[in-house]
């Protein structure tokens, strides 16, 4: 009988490392850009929505 090897082969593993980098790399700079970008208008556009003013 056959002996068969489940492990995955180092270049597999490289990859899948890789791609996981990856995918953490665009969260973390997703996340990021809406902390910058978008964050500091939240608060604002929830007060303009409650007080249907968008000045003075």
């Amino acid at each position: 009988m056959a002996v068969v090897n489940h492990t995955a082969k180092p270049e597999q593993q490289s990859g899948k490392k890789a791609a996981w980098l990856a995918v953490l790399f665009l969260v973390i700079a997703g996340l990021g850009l809406f902390y910058v970008k978008w964050w500091p208008y939240y608060e604002k556009s929830l007060l303009a929505a409650h007080t249907h003013s968008i000045g003075t």
